[in-house]
């Protein structure tokens, strides 16, 4: 009787969503524009039912309204009277209708979500997808759609980066047109290419990845031309809004897409990515990723486990050597322990896997996301701790089991690199490492020329103790050869210090190792699971990789073959046995090929690794892996880099058929860590200063490969030197005399090359008026730094107009280095303008800082400590101490004045009586000597066709240096002038020019900052400084009716706040200048004078 349920409903020829069911009360369907109306059939449940459509007068047929929702009401009466409502949403499309159903793409999902309403769409593809498949679905038949103006569903091919497509929607009575756009971007491939023709090659290669650019990025007016990968210039210009390449301020606008070269660069020929497998194919650069899936050359990853089981330490019985590692609870695991509260083991493990969950959510995947709050990096960081509790709760529980032992020196570990990537962590050991500590100043002095020679080797702070005794001794061959005797005595000496100092160290290490960092923590747990159990692979894996990186090969390479024997197809074991191999200077013969084998191996590995994440439309996380240090192969590993320079090291003695060239190597490590530092999240910390390092160090052992071949390419090597300076510049690396003295040694060898390259010579005067600046106090100083930059400076000025070709101007061949290196030359190499072979093999390869150890940032400085900058470091960008190319600091003026001095300096800062400071000087103080140990590479100059352009950079570089003479700081001025004339827009000038003369004339300062030209709306903080220097000297000038304060105090308090000027709004409320208070007030918040509001606050302040 009360039966009122529907057992049929048809819309015919609508079809309706969801499927009929009695329970279900609404329903919705999209019919076609020709669709003018729908025939309902119902059936009720009972017979004794009715049912009527509501407002239809009865019949069984309902219009539809074109480009309308229209709702039909179905109402079912019961006998009883009963009543129940379906309810039927029909959308009949307009005939004008341009919208899409639905949008997918082959391979990939599209972001955001597809919506009929939304037109921008974003994209990612394998590098494998030349081509994708574009599937628009309109709202009907008679839609007409067409992609990239070919029909809808056929392949569209892309380019090597960024593809815009548009998709193209005409409506049925063809009304109507609505676009569609969806960006997609093919994934870069990781590997080394190189363009078959050398001219291109050099015009399409990226300054910071040296190879050919990916989504090339212009900066307009840039001249010379400005391009370089999406990445880099985005990663280049996060913080520092000027020209990676001159140090120029960005314009406005400044971003162009080089889609003219992106396409040249997509249709170019490339080698094979198996030349070194005897392929000798062409491939077009478009299709390599195809090539290096399909290619027959494509070397094979399964490993011959004859490769372990046939060589001498497998064969003998010899067990694994533990008896000197004790297993104890040591004070900081004890602390964890009771930390812990009760629960059983099982239940532990599991919350310590629900914290590793829970951190991996937290970490950031990208730089929007990157922790800025202390309460985010707190979260992050306790799970990490109540991770370790729970660890050692077990372990304290139940000791024997390795595993918690090595998971808990995975967590560990964890909270290292948590430090290392983020700058934030907790440490469970306080104490901090002090191994290697020294304090005596004799010593120190040592050290640090020890490390300056390394420097300059290429072997990077932190590197191991072999590498940098095979500096060191390379140094002291080269000082005989060049017959520098008394030199190589004192080098050899130094020799025989390091080498005593390092069995020191290690055995301090040994000392110390119980309450010393994370880093220990974790090495000292790998122990105690491998002792446990030393049949688990990953206890003696993990062991046996931190024994490594702390420098101790004899006892890793027993560690490593131990694990290599239990699981003989492990390519991080043999990798890292590799590594330990190498390092010993006593291994040679098959061994050593053996482990130049291990470490080649692992390289292809890493490359296929690489290649596997490019290879998918996905985004990976950092790590594939619970923990990181898991992940061996991940691609910020700087212990992995470090092992890609001793096997180009020893492919350089020992080249091998079938095996990646040296310069290959080089160019995989300077491709992939210029990626590792694009994706980084923060500038400042350690990692990603060794990543800088490493990437200097690879662009540099390039160069020097170059330099070396026969003939040189003097355009391609002088194109490196000013990409590896811009690198310098663009670096967070602190200043240092390590950091000068590479910058030093790249400048003079672009000099060398081309000594009438007025931007070469820039470089140079730059270098050494930052070697000037950077001895603690102006009588240290070498003041001949100061003559040679100078020198730099306005023969680089003198050149400007003039071809970049011919010999060297008189008194840059009277500087002392120039002599130097004219006097060691023994024959130069011949010159050409083509560029040698793209797989020369000829370089001294190096180690980049080991993890955990001191990079340029805490290391010894020996002229690091840099005399403090006069200019407020609050202002926009820093200037202190900076050497970025063509952005020369505007460090500290000598208040002497003097550019002679009655001391010289020395590497330990120390002083000796003044000799003669000409340029010509026999006698040299211990800086020139430094200069003079450089390795540099020359040719003779090559006839350009380039001239020599203008640059207001030069000037800048020479008025600073001026006003720092005693004699001619009146030249600085007009220096400062024309700077501002060419440049209205550089804040420096102003403000440096400025501060010569407020120590005479205050007011001539403030008139020179009121020409500087406003930056309209976007103001930025170095705008806000020069406001702010107005104010202050109006204010203690006292010239508070001068029209000039009020115009700054607004613009200071827009860009600052007002809270900026309290100390002023004191001062005026006090001399009553209360008109001028009001003006301020309201012209910080945009608001008028009469506003209520405001008039209710000037009478709380009293200012009507």
């Amino acid at each position: 009787m009360d039966d009122c349920d529907l057992t049929k409903l048809l819309a015919s020829p609508a079809l309706l969503q969801p499927k009929f069911d009695r329970n279900i009360l609404e329903y919705e369907s999209t019919v076609p524009s020709s669709v003018e109306e729908v025939k309902f059939s119902c059936l009720t449940s009972d017979t004794g039912a009715s049912y009527q459509l509501v407002g239809n007068n009865g019949e069984k047929t309902v219009p539809l309204k074109a480009g309308k929702l229209n709702e039909i009401r179905i109402e079912v009466s019961a006998e009883d009277g009963t009543t129940k409502n379906y309810y039927v949403l029909i959308k009949r499309l307009s005939p004008s209708d341009a919208s899409l159903k639905n949008l997918t793409i082959s391979n990939t999902t599209i972001r955001p979500q597809f919506s009929p309403d939304c037109v921008e769409y974003f994209a990612t593809v394998p590098v494998s997808s030349p081509q994708v498949v574009v599937t628009a679905t309109p709202p009907e038949e008679k839609c007409v759609v067409t992609v990239e103006n070919s029909e809808a569903e056929s392949k569209v091919t892309l380019t090597l980066s960024e593809t815009r497509l548009k998709v193209t929607v005409a409506s049925a009575d063809g009304s109507q047109t609505k676009d569609y756009f969806v960006m997609v971007q093919r994934k870069q491939l990781p590997w080394p290419i190189y363009i078959k023709d050398k001219k291109l090659a050099k015009e399409m290669e990226c300054p910071m990845m040296l190879t050919p650019m990916y989504h090339p990025v212009a900066i307009a007016g840039s001249n010379p031309k400005t391009v370089m990968s999406k990445p880099c210039m985005d990663a280049l210009t996060r913080r520092s809004k000027v020209n990676p390449l001159t140090g120029e301020n960005l314009p406005t606008d400044w971003r162009v897409i080089d889609s003219e070269l992106d396409a040249q660069i997509n249709v170019a020929t490339i080698t094979s990515p198996y030349y070194y497998r005897g392929c000798t194919e062409d491939v077009s650069l478009s299709s390599v990723g195809q090539k290096i899936k399909s290619d027959s050359n494509k070397p094979t990853l399964e490993l011959d486990v004859n490769e372990i089981t046939d060589t001498e330490w497998y064969k003998s019985a010899k067990p694994l050597d533990l008896t000197q590692h004790k297993v104890e609870v040591r004070n900081w695991e004890r602390r964890l322990q009771q930390m812990a509260v009760g629960g059983k083991c099982e239940t532990k493990l599991k919350e310590a896997e629900e914290n590793m969950k829970c951190y991996w959510s937290k970490l950031p995947t990208s730089h929007t996301d990157a922790l800025v709050r202390d309460e985010e990096k707190f979260a992050i960081t306790g799970e990490l701790r109540e991770a370790a509790i729970a660890y050692a709760a077990c372990i304290g529980e139940t000791s024997a089991y390795s595993s918690f032992h090595l998971q808990l020196g995975h967590v560990l570990e964890e909270q290292h690199y948590l430090k290392q990537v983020y700058g934030i962590g907790l440490e469970i050991g306080k104490v901090q490492s002090t191994i290697g500590a020294d304090d005596d100043a004799k010593e120190s002095s040592k050290m640090e020329e020890c490390l300056a020679i390394c420097a300059l080797k290429g072997v990077l702070p932190g590197a191991p103790i072999a590498e940098q005794l095979k500096a060191i001794d390379s140094e002291y061959k080269s000082l005989l050869e060049a017959g520098q005797s008394g030199r190589a005595d004192h080098v050899q000496g130094l020799y025989a210090w390091r080498s005593k100092e390092a069995n020191k160290d290690m055995k301090t290490a040994l000392q110390f190792s119980d309450q010393s960092d994370l880093l220990t923590q974790a090495h000292l747990k790998y122990m105690d699971a491998m002792k446990k159990d030393k049949k688990d692979f990953h206890a003696v894996l993990h062991a046996g990789r931190l024994t490594t990186e702390n420098g101790l090969f004899n006892e890793a390479v027993e560690i490593l073959q131990h694990a290599s024997k239990l699981d003989p197809k492990s390519a991080e074991a043999r990798f890292l046995l590799g590594y330990a191999l190498c390092s010993q200077t006593d291994i040679v013969g098959a061994q050593r090929d053996a482990a130049v084998k291990y470490l080649h191996q692992g390289l292809q590995h890493w490359l296929q690794r690489r290649f596997e994440e490019a290879d998918v439309s996905e985004t990976p996380r950092t790590s594939n892996a619970t923990f990181h240090c898991d992940d061996l192969w991940r691609i910020s590993n700087v212990f992995v880099y470090r092992a890609f320079f001793v096997l180009a090291d020893e492919l350089r003695r020992n080249p091998k058929q079938d095996y990646r060239t040296p310069q290959d190597i080089l160019h995989i490590i300077t491709l992939n860590v210029s990626s590792a530092i694009c994706s980084s999240f923060t500038r400042k910390s350690d990692l990603f200063q060794q990543l800088e390092w490493i990437l200097l160090t690879s662009h540099h052992q390039l160069i020097e490969i170059l330099a070396a071949a026969t003939p040189i390419d003097v355009d391609l090597v002088a194109q490196r030197c000013k990409f590896l300076s811009a690198m310098i510049g663009s670096s967070s690396l602190p200043r240092d005399s390590k950091l000068l003295n590479f910058q030093k040694k790249v400048s003079q060898q672009l000099v060398l090359l081309n000594p009438c390259d007025s931007e070469a010579l820039r470089l140079l005067g730059s270098c050494q008026l930052n070697f000037y600046d950077s001895f603690p106090q102006p009588k240290d100083a070498d003041p001949r730094f100061l003559t040679y930059a100078i020198e730099c400076f306005e023969t680089s000025m003198s050149l400007e107009g003039k071809p970049a070709a011919g010999e060297a101007y008189k008194q840059i061949q009277a500087q002392q280095w120039w002599i130097d290196h004219a006097a060691s030359k023994v024959k130069p190499p011949a010159a050409t303008s083509k560029a040698s072979s793209t797989h020369t093999s000829n370089s001294t390869t190096t180690s980049p800082p080991k993890r955990g150890g001191k990079t340029a940032a805490t290391s010894t400085a020996t002229a690091s400590s840099s005399r403090k900058s006069t200019t407020p470091a609050t202002r926009g960008r820093g200037r202190g101490g900076s050497i970025r190319s063509g952005r020369v600091a505007a460090p500290a003026s000598n208040k002497a004045g003097k550019v002679t001095t009655s001391a010289k300096s020395t590497p330990s800062g120390k002083t000796q009586p003044a000799k003669s400071t000409s340029a010509g000087s026999v006698e040299k103080s211990e800086s020139e000597k430094m200069e003079k140990n450089m390795s540099v590479t020359a040719a003779p100059p090559v006839v350009a066709a380039k001239r020599n352009n203008p640059s207001f950079l030069t000037r800048l570089g020479l008025a600073r240096a001026l006003n720092k003479t005693e004699d001619r700081k009146s030249e600085a001025r007009d220096m400062y002038e024309q700077v501002i004339d060419m440049a209205p827009e550089h804040h420096d000038a102003y403000i440096e020019l400025a501060e010569i003369l407020v120590v005479s004339d205050p007011l001539a300062a403030v008139d020179l900052y009121c020409k500087f030209p406003c930056s309209g709306e976007e103001k930025n903080f170095d705008d806000a400084f020069i406001s702010g220097e107005v104010v202050h000297i109006l204010m203690k000038e006292q010239q508070y009716d001068d029209p000039h304060l009020l115009t700054h105090m607004v613009k200071w308090g827009q860009i600052m706040g007002f809270g900026i000027l309290d100390k002023h709004i004191a001062t005026l409320e006090a001399k009553l200048k209360n008109d001028l208070l009001r003006k301020t007030y309201c012209g910080i918040n945009r608001k008028a004078e009469d506003d209520s509001e405001v008039l209710q606050f000037f009478k709380f302040k009293c200012w009507i």
